[in-house]
């Protein structure tokens, strides 16, 4: 989803009470920043490169790198690409909860594998989930069957995404437990267990070298480079670093903004909204709303702002509607799409 938000954020005062948490962005200096900028645009740059572009030595590049990582900043993973998987259903729900507390009716959610991301928020709804769903028969049991089967599931509105505008997937906050599935119903061509091996540990750590994989597995680095090479040119896999906006101290508001647009200019309102900094993921949905998206701000008054000023206030939409980001309960940051 929002390239990512994940980690259960009940351990980041700035969502529970924004304002209060430390800036850790204090701790970085410009070299750090560099680093972070440059392993963005390429997970797996060798450190001799990321030396000779920040001035450091090889071993001091090294050692910041994992610094950055002990301290939840900074991660290099792969990305799947859900579409290119195979998965031709992504939706947002928004759950009312009744008879149960909301965070034990959000982790039974969890359990179903389809679930993408589930967060706890304040507003309307209880629960915002996101599932990847194969085909519309998929589709129809998740929604129809699993999902209402779970207890405490009071009512369930359903958007499924037709058009994914805008999203910044190298950003997210970390999960503390991370097993995420790797189920591809339809890749762009065959994979076989080597395959799922190999991207599971990349997703585990991007920056391991083609030569490492292959002791791990048994083959010659020669195969996981070619393999790698296919994947990445057939738009299934990316190895990317993640930046973690809430331990960098950039973030103390996320939100899901519903909007609903006037007349037939859902298109051009949803192209400006994903220009905004602010912005994460931009959706245009079928459903409640005609424009879905997912807001992170530096405080809870800049999220205030966004939602109910600078939005508002912009030619095309008539309403919106906010839920705030109390606790994310699951995010797989690993599905994305490669736009």
């Amino acid at each position: 989803m929002f390239g990512a938000m994940a980690r259960a954020i009940q351990s980041s005062p700035a969502i529970a009470a924004p304002g209060s948490r430390v800036d850790k962005s204090a701790t970085l200096d410009a070299a750090d920043h560099r680093l972070i900028e440059l392993l963005r645009a390429d997970g797996r740059a060798s450190n001799r490169f990321l030396a000779g572009e920040v001035g450091l030595t090889e071993a001091t590049v090294a050692s910041r790198i994992r610094r950055l990582a002990d301290s939840g900043v900074l991660t290099v993973t792969a990305v799947l690409d859900w579409e290119a998987a195979g998965y031709e259903w992504f939706v947002t729900t928004c759950i009312e909860v009744e008879g149960r507390p909301p965070r034990a009716v959000a982790a039974d959610i969890a359990e179903l594998t389809e679930a993408h991301a589930i967060t706890l928020v304040f507003g309307e709804f209880d629960i915002v989930a996101h599932f990847l769903a194969e085909d519309r028969d998929h589709l129809h049991r998740l929604l129809n069957e699993q999902l209402a089967a779970v207890p405490g599931v009071r009512q369930v509105t359903t958007s499924l995404v037709t058009q994914l505008v805008g999203l910044r997937w190298g950003v997210g906050t970390f999960p503390v437990d991370h097993h995420p599935q790797l189920r591809l119903p339809n890749p762009p061509f065959p994979l076989d267990d080597l395959d799922h091996q190999m991207i599971a540990a990349l997703i585990n750590d991007g920056r391991q070298s083609n030569r490492e994989i292959a002791r791990q597995l048994g083959v010659s680095d020669g195969t996981i480079r070619a393999r790698l090479r296919r994947m990445e040119e057939a738009g299934l896999l990316r190895i990317v670093a993640m930046v973690d906006p809430v331990a960098l101290g950039t973030v103390g508001a996320i939100a899901f903004i519903g909007i609903k647009v006037e007349g037939p200019v859902v298109n051009a309102v949803a192209a400006k909204v994903a220009e905004m900094p602010e912005v994460m993921h931009c959706a245009v949905t079928v459903g409640r709303q005609d424009i879905f998206v997912v807001a992170a701000c530096d405080s809870r008054a800049e999220l205030v702002d966004l939602a109910a000023q600078r939005l508002r206030s912009m030619e095309g939409i008539r309403s919106t509607e906010t839920l705030e980001a109390i606790e994310v309960v699951k995010h797989e940051y690993h599905w994305a799409r490669l736009l």
